[in-house]
């Protein structure tokens, strides 16, 4: 493809000047075409302004790509378009004195960045409770704050009864996956109240490898305090009623949470459209 170089860019458009009696006996392009000589336009002239230190929120190198495809995929021609981009700046530029070519290009080149740098779309952001907090939620926390146990206490304080007979629990899901993931030594740290209602509530439909490890643990903090089977039953239904009284008050998470100091972050998602665009993920914080 041929590109516009700046070095020359005012000499030939000059030289353009002499053809354009010529050039106004050719035939009109279609809309396609027309679409495709506007973008090698902006092309040109952020390449012009890139070259004369200006600086643009979108690149020439972008466009000049996206003229290519054009370029590939249809009758669009590079020379035939660089032919019409010269005869449009020199019909711009006539009369109006010395320097009158390197203004209206640097023109252009700012009314593209207008047209193609990235616009932003935000989705509005949903502030979301403590007791609101969805499974991505829970896991962008453990991803920056480590603190697993902190997610096992909201998890089990939110459901104290469990996962329901009959459907799914995300968060459950996510508690036996983590579970599995950290192992007997990683559970050490879950409180007294988050091992004993996952050990007496179902919160994962299967995974037996979470399963061995939470009653393992549980069965060694029987040990360390030399419960009888009363004891051990007594001491769960308690920690049971303590989690379903604060579940209904809206409190979902147990103090351990708070001695932590850790914090949950609810998280909304940033389409940015145009040139470099894609998806940025922004998170709020709740203490």
């Amino acid at each position: 493809m041929t590109k516009m170089m700046p070095g020359t860019l005012l000499a030939t458009c000059l030289l353009t000047a002499s053809l354009l009696p010529q050039m106004a006996q050719a035939q009109g392009v279609d809309a396609g075409v027309e679409k495709a000589i506007d973008i090698y336009e902006c092309a040109g002239a952020l390449s012009y302004g890139e070259t004369a230190a200006e600086r643009y929120r979108v690149s020439s190198e972008a466009l000049w790509k996206d003229f290519e495809r054009l370029e590939n995929s249809s009758s669009v021609k590079s020379d035939a378009s660089d032919l019409e981009v010269r005869k449009r700046w020199v019909r711009a530029a006539r009369g109006k004195g010395p320097g009158s070519m390197h203004k209206h290009i640097l023109s252009v080149a700012r009314a593209c960045e207008k047209q193609y740098a990235p616009k932003v779309i935000s989705e509005p952001p949903v502030a979301r409770k403590p007791g609101q907090y969805t499974q991505a939620d829970l896991r962008y926390h453990i991803q920056q704050t480590g603190d697993y146990a902190a997610v096992a206490d909201y998890i089990v304080h939110k459901y104290p009864g469990g996962k329901p007979l009959f459907s799914e629990l995300p968060e459950g899901e996510f508690l036996g996956e983590f579970i599995r993931k950290i192992g007997a030594k990683g559970v050490r740290k879950f409180s007294d109240s988050a091992i004993l209602g996952i050990t007496r509530q179902h919160y994962w439909q299967y995974n037996p490898p979470a399963t061995l490890i939470i009653s393992a643990e549980y069965r060694k903090r029987l040990r360390a305090r030399k419960y009888s089977q009363v004891q051990a039953n007594n001491w769960a239904r308690r920690e049971q009623q303590a989690r379903t009284a604060r579940a209904q008050s809206g409190v979902y998470a147990s103090p351990s949470i708070g001695r932590a100091r850790t914090v949950f972050q609810t998280c909304t998602v940033t389409t940015v459209s145009g040139y470099g665009g894609g998806r940025v993920t922004k998170c709020k914080t709740y203490k």
